[in-house]
């Protein structure tokens, strides 16, 4: 600590020179992308330490912005989340005094540009692609650079993290701390957006979960070039209102935001997706509707699938489902049908389960 609270001072100094023209908002609008050194990043989080940053350093519009990026809950509030959300930010400047590597992180935001409609999913007639299911590791832990990494993202990019927040985005971002700047320079991602955010660094070790989360280490371990995509699901929350996720126009939301999420050329376009429970867990999500929603999401997009389940009991029956599906030659199309019939049922007040359900009819 003696030699990394000067180097951060040293990085905070920095800050004008390293930008001296304002950086651009990636709005999508004006700016689609916006590509920043890693010494960059560092001033910038630096600078949120201190809790420097001001619009006159990277001015940001109020608006549509979830507020200034800075750590003082972490260093404030006394839980084990923050604090080991402390302890990787530290490691992280403190590998920053030793070395800053010499390459760029990358923000694109992404966007399906009109919607795809139920009919059209209908319609698709990509068969579906490879899927494995996983229950041992995760999504951070066990894939590199060859597939493309889901954040389960908030629509306010990076989600609580810089207060109590410690799941799986939350998570993500504080062992990658270079993905934190992203919340410096985007807006809330619309309904038929997407971000991808290229090369941050793994940076910590960590066990593990929401208020149970530790930092155990250095990660020495760390690869380059890797990719990662926000997409962020709805919150339905629990008791009625989760049952608003059977409807057609959520259904095509999602999938709608499954495939912008998946339907790019990051890390190339034929890389499998490493995903899970997305937009499950806190938001309500049904674990047997997002899966198979991301099946076809990926199956159109040319994707196979690594789906880790987190060990979560609801995702049981999943893997002999997808293996039976996998052996009947089905396209993306009568998969959808299956999926809509179910929930036409659902919503008229049947029961069951969406596996049981498209397994009898396919």
């Amino acid at each position: 600590m003696r030699h990394t609270l000067p180097h951060v001072v040293k990085l905070l100094v920095e800050l004008p020179s390293l930008f001296p023209d304002p950086a651009p908002l990636v709005n999508g609008e004006n700016h689609d992308s916006l590509v920043i050194s890693k010494r960059q990043c560092a001033s910038l989080l630096a600078t949120a330490f201190f809790g420097a940053y001001t619009a006159k350093c990277v001015p940001i519009p109020a608006h549509h912005y979830q507020g200034p990026v800075n750590f003082d809950a972490w260093i404030l509030t006394p839980s084990y989340s923050s604090k080991a959300k402390l302890f990787m930010l530290m490691n992280y400047f403190e590998r920053s005094r030793v070395e800053i590597k010499d390459e760029k992180f990358e923000i694109h935001r992404l966007r399906l540009y009109g919607k795809i409609s139920l009919t059209s999913w209908l319609r698709n007639g990509s068969p579906l692609s490879k899927f494995t299911v996983c229950d041992k590791g995760g999504i951070t832990e066990s894939c590199g650079s060859d597939v493309l990494h889901v954040d389960f993202a908030n629509e306010f990019i990076g989600g609580g993290v810089l207060q109590m927040g410690a799941v799986q985005e939350e998570i993500m971002f504080s062992v990658c701390p270079e993905l934190l700047t992203s919340l410096i320079f985007c807006q809330v991602m619309l309904e038929d957006e997407a971000l991808v955010l290229v090369n941050a660094e793994r940076i910590a070790e960590y066990s593990g979960y929401n208020t149970g989360l530790k930092f155990t280490g250095d990660y020495i371990e760390g690869e380059s070039g890797v990719c990662r995509v926000a997409i962020d699901a709805t919150c339905y929350g629990w008791g009625t209102a989760a049952d608003e996720q059977y409807s057609q126009r959520m259904i095509q939301r999602e999938l709608n935001k499954a495939s912008v999420g998946f339907n790019h050329g990051f890390p190339t376009k034929n890389a499998d997706v490493a995903t899970g429970n997305w937009g499950c867990g806190a938001f309500g999500g049904n674990i047997q509707l997002k899966s198979l929603l991301q099946w076809c999401a990926a199956s159109a997009a040319g994707r196979g699938i690594r789906y880790y389940t987190f060990n979560d009991r609801n995702c049981e029956g999943l893997e002999a489902t997808v293996q039976y599906l996998s052996q009947r030659s089905l396209t993306v199309g009568l998969l959808m049908q299956a999926i809509l019939d179910y929930c036409e049922g659902r919503l008229s007040g049947k029961g069951g389960s969406l596996f049981d359900f498209v397994c009898k009819v396919l």
